[in-house]
């Protein structure tokens, strides 16, 4: 449900939002995102497999899970402008379970999904049940939203469940992983399995923009004049943890 704020303060329900493809068990709502004029909703019990598209879903997939995009006109009406789905959708992988939007990028949790440390875009793999992953989604002039990156733990292991929660401002995503078993002293470099379910969380950020020379016919040899970004993550080395004594 949305609701929108008047000038004198007053509260009203602006708009009833269900996916296009409703259908029970969906879970649609289990985690929403706003930004400006667009809203995301995640529905990781949803059944759409890897070939299911807006215009044709299917159920092949129990729990793959899908992500809706929605946006609002000028009048004030929103409607649902796209159905994400993971590049290799799966069973059991709850792609959104967590989701975070911010201008044109839309990250979504999921952190049931089996890849395991060697899965990437390319060559995604089923080695380590509920390892979990991300996937970032950028939206083009057109308003097409297309998937960008297939964030992973460096440290992906199963069970791990990296994905759970998302967020991202700026050129900062940040990621975390209830189930990693790392203990105090496990780092980038070195991480270790001392600690069952003590939990990560992970720091990504874009990797360096190429270049791109433009020439002029017959001109001068060409110079760069723009920054292509390349939106292929690299986990920081930040190694984030609870105080020593602190608080469940």
């Amino acid at each position: 449900y949305v609701y929108t704020r008047s000038v004198d303060g007053t509260w009203t329900q602006a708009a009833y939002l269900k996916a296009s493809n409703a259908e029970t068990f969906d879970g649609f709502g289990e985690s929403v995102a706003v930004s400006g004029d667009t809203i995301v909703v995640g529905a990781r019990g949803e059944a759409g497999s890897i070939t299911s598209t807006l215009g044709s879903p299917n159920n092949l997939a129990t729990q793959a899970g899908a992500a809706y995009v929605y946006t609002r006109s000028v009048a004030g009406t929103w409607t649902q402008a796209a159905y994400l789905k993971a590049s290799n959708a799966d069973t059991r992988d709850q792609f959104g379970s967590s989701v975070a939007v911010s201008g044109d990028t839309i990250v979504v949790g999921a952190y049931g999904e089996a890849g395991s440390i060697t899965s990437t875009l390319g060559s995604p793999n089923n080695e380590a049940d509920g390892a979990g992953a991300a996937y970032v989604y950028t939206r083009s002039v057109a308003g097409t939203w297309t998937q960008a990156a297939y964030l992973k733990a460096s440290n992906a292991e199963a069970y791990d469940y990296f994905g759970q929660s998302v967020v991202f401002f700026g050129d900062t995503i940040v990621v975390s992983a209830v189930g990693e078993a790392g203990s105090i002293t496990s780092t980038v470099g070195s991480p270790n399995n001392d600690a069952g379910d003590a939990g990560a969380v992970y720091v990504f950020a874009p990797a360096t923009p190429t270049p791109t020379a433009t020439a002029t016919p017959g001109g001068p040899t060409a110079t760069p004049t723009a920054m292509a970004m390349r939106w292929s993550y690299f986990p920081q080395v930040v190694n984030i943890y609870a105080p020593l004594g602190s608080r469940r």
